[in-house]
């Protein structure tokens, strides 16, 4: 969950597209599902939210690079 928290951080302020809004709340929202599930013990399922939710974040971090290229 570490990995994923540092890749929303990394979008996190900057002027970012639409597309990489939107895959940053989608981030945010795996993220707090990992965490529910790690509170209930659901190991498996809190691994899975948390390495899509690292995905989805670095997906929005490259959204916003190719952004700054094009700019």
């Amino acid at each position: 969950m570490s990995d994923a928290r540092q890749a929303i951080a990394a979008v996190e302020g900057a002027d970012s597209s639409d597309r990489a809004a939107q895959l940053l709340t989608q981030a945010r929202a795996l993220l707090q599902s990992a965490e529910a599930k790690l509170r209930r013990a659901a190991f498996n399922g809190a691994k899975a939210d948390a390495v899509e939710a690292r995905r989805k974040a670095i997906e929005a971090l490259q959204e916003l690079e190719a952004k700054e290229r094009s700019d």
